[in-house]
């Protein structure tokens, strides 16, 4: 009978029995104790690629072309480990304005940034050399000399070293995309460091380990200085680094697709994800699957046998290879509670997958250290599968990450998909950058908005916040921005040029379509106010303009009238500009349907009729005051100042009717030329899908949120011309909580705004009613600002 080679060890206490390696053959290749070389292919922190990969490559995919067309004979074995290590996902940058600070904090803790886990592939091949035949009597005889033995095997090394450097090199520039590294020794602080070592500490103690080049056995460095096995776990030590471990063995593998291990790859603890392989001879592989393709036939059930597909890879002219593989998955915590429970998640999700698992028990330290490369002696639990499916864990990332660097620096705030891994969202997933949120009524559009926008603050942009509502007022005086409303507007007479004032009183005179005379009044109006002095440059004072005593002048007179009465605050000022050295708000609720109709609606029917014709001229002003503010806010020029424009129910502020497509595109544009971005917020209930302002939307945002929840998008499918699994993947969102999909390029991902523990921020960032109404009370005692924000806190505390 075998002796256990564990009994060997314990009584040997020699923990480095266990590390095969034993030195560095050069800066590339370790050495095994057998002479074995080794070398080591990591691809590592793949999320910082991002969308420059995904969804054109997948690892698993070109991993395994790579081995098919490279690797051909036994003499080479494969370890692949898919290790999960913490990363700090967290944005290292200070905000200026405490709400942003507490705002980042808390979404940092939520969604645990500051440690996530993710994953990294280290593909590991071990080369043996060929075997030292002596095939002649004069061999013989020259063997027995240490010395020809001696040549002979560096002899062997140094050929099997230069088919293994030939197929690692292949392999690299095959899988160049995802940065693929080859693991070298290198020369850092005055001392050589070995990233091998680093590697052999995720596999074995999960944790980092000192990676400083030691002149000593590599083997002796490396192993354990204390290791104590129970019934079906493991305690292991290095220094001050003690993990217990567990290991689930895999039955047998049946193929998965990527799509369905994004779960088990995700799952939010600590695990080593190991498979190893090595090529076999069809014979050896397909005799055991040929005496149970014959115990399938003795039943002569036919269906059965097709089942099986036993027939198809024993045939004669199969041509596939064959492997003998195992896979299994460790996993480690500090303590023994928090093990079982990580335990039991990654079985079930195994089971979900329809993969067949074992808690390892018996051969548990088999499978532990099966899991370094090379320990051929210790593998357990081997299957033969067909070469094809080999690296079935390798995929790493099937989803979207986003980019991990856009035009303006790092990501604007990083999402956690519903899959378990981070997308990296940027304004800009290219050159433009232009953001647009739509929802249905109550769907949470402002508070989205607005958590976008609080995040943007990093950047220190120039900002003008337009919106219809008073939601945003508490979150603007906390960002320390300046609100204003309709008597705030710029003077129109005062900033635009000829050509801009025409089209400024057109719009607002509802000309859009005028008679020939109608513009050549027009143009005379607009040319006679340079000639006005300054301190009576109002619009109030063009309706006593004698051009304008003709009946072909009464729309433009029955308007500009208008400012003599209704409107005779609008635009009485001598304001040019506005400090934008931080944020500028207008509340433009004025200017809505909804505050005409509460404010005119007339209490009999006869003056219905006039109703509705002074709201189209209501319509019309709004119009030109949404053209007013894209020309401002294009005059200015500031080239080292990142610029958004934030319009907070464009639905409610732009008609088209009075604002033709041609504005808006313009202003995408302009925005874009100037380094700066629109953000808004759309009612989808209100936006006709076959409108040349919705598809003048469409075209030029780069980004789309569409929120879900109980309110959903009706028409979602002819707003964003989906197919029907687009509207499937939309209405397959979970109906509570605060989740949308975010549309970037040709990527779809899904994502929360988990801050329903954070009532006083979500408060902050969308107000409502009641929440209006303490804000402006609070607003009254005028506190100072750390003090304006405690007292809202202890506010909006209260449920």
């Amino acid at each position: 009978m075998e002796k256990n080679i564990f009994d060997k060890v314990f009584k040997d206490l020699d923990l480095s029995y266990f590390i095969p390696m034993v030195s560095h053959y050069d800066e590339q290749t370790l050495l095994t104790k057998n002479g074995r070389l080794i070398q080591t292919i990591a691809i590592k922190d793949v999320h910082r690629l991002g969308n420059k990969i995904t969804g054109l490559y997948d690892v698993r995919t070109e991993l395994r072309k790579s081995i098919d067309q490279h690797v051909k004979n036994n003499q080479v074995a494969i370890w692949i480990s898919t290790v999960r290590k913490e990363v700090d996902f967290s944005d290292d940058v200070t905000y200026e304005k405490q709400f942003a600070r507490d705002l980042k904090d808390a979404w940092d803790n939520k969604n645990y940034l500051k440690k996530r886990l993710v994953n990294d592939l280290y593909i590991t091949i071990v080369y043996q050399h060929s075997p030292l035949h002596l095939t002649d009597w004069q061999k013989f005889i020259n063997s027995l000399d240490a010395g020809f033995i001696c040549d002979l095997h560096t002899e062997r090394l140094e050929l099997a070293h230069e088919d293994l450097n030939r197929i690692v090199d292949l392999m690299l520039y095959d899988l160049r995309m995802f940065e693929a590294k080859k693991l070298k020794v290198t020369f850092e602080n005055g001392k050589y460091v070995s990233p091998f070592s680093a590697f052999l500490g995720r596999i074995i103690y999960f944790d980092r380990v000192d990676i400083d080049l030691k002149d000593m056995d590599l083997a002796l460095d490396v192993a354990p200085t204390k290791y104590v096995i129970g019934h079906d776990t493991l305690e292991i030590h290095k220094n001050d680094v003690a993990k217990h471990v567990a290991i689930i063995g895999l039955k047998e593998y049946q193929e998965v697709s990527p799509s369905q291990l994004h779960y088990l790859l995700g799952l939010n603890c600590t695990m080593v994800i190991n498979e190893l392989f090595s090529i076999i001879h069809k014979d050896d592989a397909q005799k055991p699957l040929k005496e149970l393709d014959y115990l399938s036939g003795l039943r002569e059930d036919a269906s059965l046998i097709q089942a099986v597909g036993i027939r198809e890879i024993t045939s004669e002219n199969h041509e596939e290879q064959f492997c003998t593989h195992q896979i299994n998955i460790s996993i480690t915590e500090s303590d023994l509670e928090t093990l079982e429970k990580n335990v039991s998640k990654v079985a079930e999700a195994m089971a979900k997958i329809g993969l067949i698992c074992v808690k390892e028990d018996v051969d548990i330290e088999y499978a532990f250290w099966s899991r370094v490369p090379a320990n051929f002696q210790l593998i357990k639990r081997n299957q033969t599968v067909l070469k094809k499916y080999i690296g079935a864990f390798s995929c790493l990332y099937a989803l979207p990450g986003g980019n991990y660097e856009n035009v303006w620096g790092k990501p604007l705030v990083n999402f956690a998909t519903n899959k378990g891994s981070i997308y990296f969202f940027n304004f800009h997933p290219n050159d433009v950058g232009h953001t647009l949120v739509l929802g249905a009524k109550n769907s949470g559009r402002t508070t989205l908005v607005n958590f976008l926008f609080t995040m943007s603050m990093k950047y220190k942009p120039e900002v003008l916040y337009l919106a219809s509502h008073f939601k945003s007022n508490a979150l603007i005086e906390v960002l320390d921005g300046k609100i204003c409303d309709h008597l705030s507007l710029p003077n129109p007479l005062l900033f635009l040029d000829e050509e801009e004032l025409f089209e400024f009183l057109s719009i607002a005179c509802n000309l859009q379509k005028m008679s020939d005379e109608e513009s050549d009044i027009l143009l005379q109006v607009v040319q006679s106010v340079p000639e006005m002095p300054v301190e009576q440059k109002f619009l109030k004072n063009l309706a006593t303009l004698e051009v304008l005593n003709t009946p072909a002048a009464k729309r433009i007179k029955d308007t500009l009238e208008l400012f003599t009465t209704r409107y005779k605050d609008l635009f009485s000022n001598s304001i040019t500009d506005f400090d934008l050295d931080y944020i500028c708000y207008f509340d433009l609720s004025f200017f809505t349907e909804a505050d005409f109709e509460k404010k005119n609606y007339p209490k009999e029917e006869r003056y219905v009729h006039q109703y509705r014709e002074d709201l189209k001229k209501h319509h019309a002003l709004r119009g030109a005051v949404m053209f007013l503010f894209f020309k401002f806010f294009a005059k200015r020029n500031s080239p080292n100042r990142k610029k958004i424009l934030v319009i907070s129910d464009l639905d409610d502020l732009i008609t088209e009717k009075y604002l033709a497509a041609v504005y808006l595109t313009e202003a995408f544009e302009e925005m874009q030329r100037q380094n700066g971005i629109i953000l808004m917020s759309v009612d989808s209930g209100q936006m006709d899908p076959a409108s040349d302002l919705w598809a003048t939307i469409v075209a030029n945002v780069a980004t789309r949120f569409l929120l879900s929840g109980e309110n959903l998008i009706q028409n979602i499918a002819e707003l964003m011309n989906f197919t029907e699994e687009g509207e499937e993947v939309y209405r397959a969102l979970p109906p509570k909580g605060n989740y949308f999909l975010i549309e970037q390029k040709d990527f779809m991902v899904s994502a929360d705004l988990n801050l329903v523990d954070y009532p006083k921020l979500l408060k902050v960032l969308s107000l409502n009613a009641n929440d209006y109404a303490d804000y402006t009370q609070i607003r009254s005692l005028r506190l100072n600002k750390e003090e304006f924000l405690n007292k809202l806190y202890a506010a909006f505390e209260i449920e």
